[in-house]
């Protein structure tokens, strides 16, 4: 069911830009529905929240996101959680739909439409490079189970054609966008691109059958593994997908959404910063301990996102989600 949950919410988020928010937000639901389940178990609440964030915003960053928590959830769906996660679950929703306003705004103003795309595509092919500690350089992935660590027949030659496409579409991407006389090699790179996403794509699904005899044996690492690969394959579709699109979008508008979104994820930080503290203080009679401090580490980067004098605004917005991110993983 969770499995079922994730491919519905990578649908949602890849649906035509053009498509109606009703048709976007609908087949999210149903994603939602598919996870509801699990919720018995603590550790499936911040990916359920997550996911009904996402429904309710109906855009692609965090919907790519929550079909990421997803695949956790169908891979460990009796892990527990802290409760300060759930909190934390929102407020990526929310940190990840101000991001994607960032970048339309950005668009609209006249930005390359691709340089999300490269920005993607190069975290695609890092992850790719460091992910099973470098077994798709050898066209080999293999996951850490309670026997050791199992290969995956097959897995490791998806996803290392994918690190290949990834690589090749970034070389050509960045070329173009270095040296503009050689524009033509642009066509070429986003081929490349959709071509890593395909293979990614074929490598996790494959990953998900095999484990599913596994589901009992195999540990936290590697369905955050999946997770993380799932999120930055689906980051660089949707970027691609923005790219490759008109925009009509108002900039001023966009500006002030992902302001708004990242005010409801820092407010939604510090929801999981108090409750971090106090469930601390509750268990082991102190609120100083490391997720306490990661929450109010967050906190204050999403203070940072917030600043409007600040340079490098869409790596402050990055840095926030990944700090929310880490807490939602914990």
């Amino acid at each position: 069911m969770s499995a079922a949950g994730a491919l519905a919410l990578l649908l949602a988020a890849l649906l035509p830009l053009r498509s109606p928010r009703w048709a976007r937000r609908g087949v999210a639901a149903l994603g939602v529905l598919f996870l509801l389940p699990a919720a018995e178990a603590s550790g499936a609440w911040p990916f359920v929240l997550l996911a009904a964030g996402a429904a309710f915003l109906a855009t692609p960053f965090p919907l790519v996101l929550a079909s990421a928590g997803a695949v956790v959830v169908a891979l460990r769906p009796d892990a527990s959680a802290p409760a300060a996660a759930a909190a934390a679950g929102l407020a990526v929703a929310a940190v990840a739909d101000g991001l994607y306003a960032w970048l339309r705004a950005r668009r609209a103003s006249g930005a390359d439409a691709l340089v999300p795309a490269l920005a993607a595509g190069t975290l695609l092919a890092l992850v790719l490079a460091l992910v099973d500690s470098g077994g798709v350089l050898s066209w080999t992935f293999g996951v850490g189970a309670d026997a050791g660590r199992v290969v995956l027949p097959g897995v490791g030659v998806a996803l290392g054609t994918a690190l290949v496409a990834a690589l090749g579409g970034v070389l050509l991407l960045g070329g173009a966008k270095v040296a503009p006389e050689v524009l033509s090699v642009r066509p070429v790179g986003v081929v490349a691109l959709w071509g890593a996403v395909l293979a990614a794509t074929l490598g996790v699904g494959l990953a998900l059958v095999r484990l599913g005899p596994l589901a009992e044996e195999i540990g936290a690492s590697a369905a955050r593994s999946l997770a993380v690969l799932v999120a930055a394959a689906g980051t660089l579709a949707v970027s691609l997908l923005e790219g490759s699109g008109e925009t009509t979008t108002d900039a001023a508008a966009e500006s002030r959404r992902a302001t708004l979104g990242t005010r409801v994820a820092v407010g939604l930080a510090l929801v999981a910063a108090t409750t971090a503290g106090l469930e601390a203080w509750w268990r082991v009679g102190t609120y100083t301990t490391a997720l306490t401090a990661a929450a109010a580490a967050a906190v204050l980067l999403g203070l940072a996102a917030l600043e409007p004098e600040a340079r490098l605004a869409g790596a402050r917005y990055a840095v926030f989600l990944v700090a929310l991110l880490a807490l939602v993983f914990v």
